[in-house]
């Protein structure tokens, strides 16, 4: 793998997340790029390489979420629920690369579909944690986890139609990124014995 090339790749998924999210917002929905190139590495990069990868890229999903304090202060960003959801949902993606053909973006659809549901499930639950009364942390401002499920559902349905196109361009730049292909182990020459 080229981390360089990968690097960058996350860095342009990460500036997409921040710099469209109010140019393609539709009713309060964006769809995140993050989490459709995390699913393309968790089904094509080599399985030992893909929670490395999918914690820095949840790592980036948090730092691209600002949450707002009860009490009118300041947002903050919380790290670390999308990085235990974005590993997760790496998990979840190496799973069905026995059932998923992998260089088919329709595949990669479907898979930030169901692995961006445990993201996203993991994410709520972990910020509904925060609001306990046992915990010390400060609740967060107008936190409903019933309507934050719906709105990140329809966030991944936005996801998983951006990923069609996106998935198509990742395909043919694997190549670039250095990801190696996933062919079937070649047997050995016999040695002739003469």
């Amino acid at each position: 793998m080229r981390w360089l090339i990968i690097t960058i790749f996350t860095f342009l998924m990460f500036v997409l997340d921040l710099g469209l999210s109010t140019l393609v917002e539709v009713s309060g929905v964006t769809p995140s790029f993050l989490l459709v190139f995390a699913m393309f590495l968790a089904l094509t990069a080599p399985v030992d390489k893909v929670p490395w990868l999918m914690i820095c890229l949840g790592l980036c999903f948090d730092l691209s979420i600002l949450y707002p304090l009860a009490g009118g202060q300041q947002d903050y960003v919380l790290l670390g629920p999308g990085a235990l959801g974005f590993l997760l949902g790496g998990w979840t993606a190496i799973q069905m690369r026995n059932v998923v053909f992998r260089d088919s973006p329709l595949a990669i659809a479907v898979t930030v579909f169901v692995a961006g549901l445990f993201v996203h499930l993991v994410i709520v639950m972990l910020l509904s944690l925060r609001g306990l009364g046992v915990l010390t942390a400060e609740p967060m401002s107008q936190w409903i986890w019933s309507d934050e499920l719906g709105r990140r559902f329809f966030s991944l349905i936005y996801s998983a139609a951006v990923a069609l196109p996106l998935s198509f361009l990742f395909i043919r730049l694997e190549p670039l990124m250095g990801i190696t292909p996933k062919t079937a182990t070649t047997p050995r020459r016999m040695r002739q014995v003469v």
